[in-house]
């Protein structure tokens, strides 16, 4: 689902991201409460950082609702590192990172008559959003092109060509395509990989003669007779 709020869109993930408010409060607010989207993002997010009155632009509002403001550049999260770095509060909350991508930021995304953002469509298709960035990023595909080159279509009835994998290093196989990788907390690293499926053992059917033929019999085996040896 996608909301609209000071003309940007995003999906209920992007807007958590974006304000600070956990994703399950936002729903709540609006699922179980029965606010409106507008009500239950103008509230705010829980704690005191995010409470924080900042002075930029002739105004002052906390850092939540400067999160949502049109002129934000950036996520809330890094609005408060920069503030905490001592960046000008007009350059904190305008600037956009060096690096920003409209992947993964809760930009809605449309594929296969369906609309939304990258971290959901990751846990729709079972294939890490991180995965689905890299494709459209790296090879300047939309969605729907990623998602086929993965493999992956609606038809679940439908085999893919391929199978997606997190194994470690050492169940590496040849013919594994690497798509990613990464460390887990314990340190032992994990890779993402594209695996060619199997193809599925035939076994051999009894075949069927076409109709109105009569199958050929073979003849049965006979026992053979030595020679008699004949003396001179």
């Amino acid at each position: 689902m996608t909301f609209t709020y000071n003309e940007r869109t995003l999906t209920l993930r992007g807007w958590a991201d974006q304000s600070g408010i956990k994703y399950h409060t936002l729903y709540h607010r609006i699922m179980k409460s029965g606010m409106s989207f507008t009500e239950a993002l103008e509230k705010g997010a829980e704690g005191a950082d995010f409470a924080m009155p900042v002075s930029a632009f002739g105004e002052t509002k906390t850092l939540h609702h400067w999160a949502v403001d049109p002129r934000a550049g950036c996520a809330v999260t890094t609005m408060r590192r920069r503030l905490a770095q001592g960046w000008d509060p007009e350059q904190a909350i305008a600037e956009e990172p060096q690096n920003r991508s409209s992947l993964g930021t809760g930009v809605p995304h449309s594929a296969f008559g369906m609309s939304m953002g990258l971290e959901d469509w990751g846990r729709h298709t079972q294939i890490p959003a991180g995965i689905l960035r890299h494709q459209m990023d790296h090879y300047k595909l939309p969605l729907e092109s990623a998602l086929t080159s993965l493999g992956w279509t609606p038809q679940t009835n439908t085999p893919t060509e391929h199978d997606l994998l997190l194994i470690t290093a050492a169940e590496l196989r040849s013919g594994d395509h690497i798509l990613g990788a990464e460390h887990a907390a314990s340190g032992e690293r994990f890779l993402t990989i594209r695996r060619p499926s199997a193809a599925p053992a035939s076994s051999a059917a009894p075949r069927t003669p076409a109709p109105g033929r009569t199958p050929p019999t073979q003849p049965a085996p006979t026992a053979t007779t030595p020679p008699r040896r004949t003396g001179r």
